[in-house]
């Protein structure tokens, strides 16, 4: 069975609430870096931990596609 997620990944030229942004200079980048990207699941108090040492047993997923919608005037 597959389930395909949609919706928007993160904006572009904002301050998250994580204190981080992707200016819009970078979308191009970011686009690329996420089609190449695994989708992993990581405990709420340790986020990163399954990033860093990339468990195969956390991965969830791939990401299938990813473009910049709309443009620079609608965000």
């Amino acid at each position: 069975m597959s389930l395909f997620i949609e919706g928007t990944a993160f904006l572009l030229g904002q301050l998250h609430k994580n204190g981080w942004s992707v200016p819009f200079s970078e979308a191009e980048n970011a686009i690329s870096s996420l089609k190449n990207s695994v989708i992993r699941i990581c405990p709420i108090d340790a986020p990163p931990i399954n990033d860093i040492f990339k468990d195969p047993f956390a991965e969830i997923g791939r990401f299938v596609d990813a473009w910049l919608e709309g443009g620079r005037e609608s965000q």
